[in-house]
């Protein structure tokens, strides 16, 4: 396959040019590239640190308010709604790494086309 940019001859399989990075103008290669998200196996991770990030809290909540209904100290109480925000901020903080990364490598190959 021919690069319409440069000239350069391609594989057939390729996506890019190898010369000059160009997205080659193929029918299959296009909408693979367009309709399919990238790494999908990491923004279904980073759905699932949301997910239970979200999850802690609730079950942080549940834990205190169980404690406190069986006249715990409230250390204990504290402890496990603490426990809770840490395991929501980690969460989501991992989450948003994860998200980071993918928008990193995006950027770096937008970048490297023009």
């Amino acid at each position: 396959m021919k690069c319409k940019k440069c000239g350069t001859e391609n594989l057939s399989i390729d996506n890019y040019c190898k010369s000059c990075k160009e997205l080659l103008e193929s029918k299959s290669n296009i909408s693979y590239v367009i309709n399919s998200p990238r790494y999908p196996t990491l923004v279904t991770l980073s759905k699932i640190y949301r997910v239970l990030a979200y999850l802690s809290i609730i079950a942080g909540i549940l834990t205190a308010i169980l404690l406190l209904t069986n006249s715990r100290p409230a250390l204990e109480v504290y402890i496990s709604f603490i426990s809770g925000i840490v395991l929501l901020i980690g969460g989501l903080s991992y989450s948003e790494i994860i998200k980071l990364f993918i928008d990193i490598e995006e950027n770096t190959r937008s970048n490297q086309k023009t």
